[in-house]
């Protein structure tokens, strides 16, 4: 049952690649929500 075997890998390739995608978001996510907690809040970016 070579078809099986194919189907069973093509789950687990889509999964991974979810898995990897999701993991890519939630850490550009953590990223930018520390950079904005560590920014300096009296600090006003449009006079530079």
């Amino acid at each position: 049952m070579p078809l099986a075997l194919t189907e069973l890998q093509q789950a687990i390739l889509i999964f991974g690649l979810g898995g990897l995608v999701t993991l890519a978001t939630v850490v550009m996510i953590l990223r930018g929500h520390r950079r904005w907690h560590q920014r300096d809040p009296f600090d006003d970016p449009s006079h530079d």
